[in-house]
Formats: C-alpha cells, sequence, structure tokens
C-alpha cells in the first residue's frame, strides 16, 4: 500500500503557538491510532484528528514556566487548583491519584470531579513515605469531545501530569 506499513501506527502532532516545548499552555496536541491495514488510503489522505490545546494551571502551580526539576512540590492541603477557562468547554474532568513515587506506579483514584467551574480545592491526607498525588485535567466541549487536557513541562522538554506532596 504505497510503502506504508500494513499495522498499525500512533499518529502524534504538536502545534507550537506558545514558547518552544509543544507542552506549554496555550499549544495544541492530536494524538491517534490508524490501522493503516484496513483504512482505505484515501480515507487517509483525509484522516480526522481530534486536536486538543494544552490547559493553563494557575495554581498551585503555574504551567506556563516550565519545572526545573522532577523533585516533588509540597502543598498543605487543602490544596487549591485553579486554572484559566478554556474557550468552547462545558465541562472538565478532574483526577488526583495516590502514586509511589518510584518506580511510578498509581495507587489509587484519590479525587474524582466533573466540573463546570475552573477551581477545585482537595482535602487530601498528608502523603506517606514514597508516595505523592497526580493532579490532571481534560476539558470537553458541548459535544463530548476532548478540547483540552493539562501538562507540566519540564526543563528536558517533556510533559505530563502535575506530580506533588502534601504536607500536614
Amino acid at each position: 500500500m504505497n510503502g506504508l506499513p500494513e499495522t498499525s501506527v500512533t499518529v502524534e502532532i504538536n502545534v507550537h503557538d506558545t514558547g518552544a516545548a509543544a507542552t506549554l499552555p496555550g499549544n495544541y496536541g492530536a494524538t491517534t491510532t490508524v490501522d493503516l491495514a484496513a483504512t482505505p488510503i484515501d480515507d487517509l489522505r483525509d484522516y480526522p484528528l481530534s486536536v486538543w490545546q494544552v490547559i493553563h494551571l494557575l495554581a498551585p502551580y503555574d504551567n506556563a514556566v516550565p519545572m526545573l526539576s522532577a523533585a516533588f512540590p509540597h502543598h498543605s492541603a487543602p490544596v487549591q487548583f485553579a486554572w484559566e477557562a478554556l474557550a468552547g468547554a462545558v465541562r472538565y474532568e478532574l483526577v488526583i491519584a495516590k502514586a509511589a513515587d518510584a518506580p511510578h506506579a498509581v495507587i489509587e483514584v484519590a479525587r474524582a470531579a466533573s466540573l463546570t467551574e475552573t477551581q477545585y480545592a482537595a482535602s487530601l491526607q498528608a502523603s506517606d513515605t514514597g508516595t505523592h498525588y497526580d493532579f490532571s485535567i481534560t476539558a470537553f466541549n458541548a459535544d463530548d469531545e476532548r478540547i483540552g487536557y493539562y501538562l507540566t513541562t519540564y526543563t528536558d522538554g517533556h510533559g505530563t501530569d502535575y506530580s506533588f506532596k502534601v504536607t500536614d
């Protein structure tokens, strides 16, 4: 089939609108898996991609500034989260997971909420030795399509959820 592998491939596209890193707020991304063996070549030419925008977190950390290290910031409970509203978003799905530090592994979902507002106060237990919390937020439009996702940008350029510890 025109030199393409006859298997599934993952396509990732990043559009830099702000800053040098694709994971900074205001930038866009899209990821999809395409089954090249089952998709006709004419359909591949116009294959739809659902593009989402990186959400700008304002508190407890401003993700417009790359994080200098993978060290976990410490916060007192309740941890106050706030983010900029995303144009077209009608709801936000928030997840805070308790995770092991190393190797990283999710232990449990500590909080999950469907929100229309752009702030959330999380009353979390203090982090145990060797554990932390991972925060993520996803924005959806009226058609229930993902239009935004939160990413922390690290100085090495990679992006991920906001990881932090809670202290007494």
